[in-house]
């Protein structure tokens, strides 16, 4: 997914970041503001360097 970008950016709330893919979907939100941008560039720097080896785990019933 070379197309896809980090979006950090301010909402009521304070910062936050979203991954859109090239074609502009949202893939992914961070679930709570964070206080600064700084706060939030380093959850997306941790994100980047966990999902890399991240395991994919169902929760659903099977069906």
């Amino acid at each position: 997914m070379p197309d896809a970008t980090f979006q950090v950016f301010d909402d009521d709330a304070g910062v936050r970041w979203r991954l859109r893919d090239g074609d502009g979907a949202v893939l992914a939100v961070s679930d709570s503001a964070y206080d600064t941008e700084h706060d939030a560039m380093r959850a997306v720097q941790r994100l980047k360097h966990v999902a890399a080896t991240a395991g994919v785990e169902s929760t659903t019933s099977g069906t």
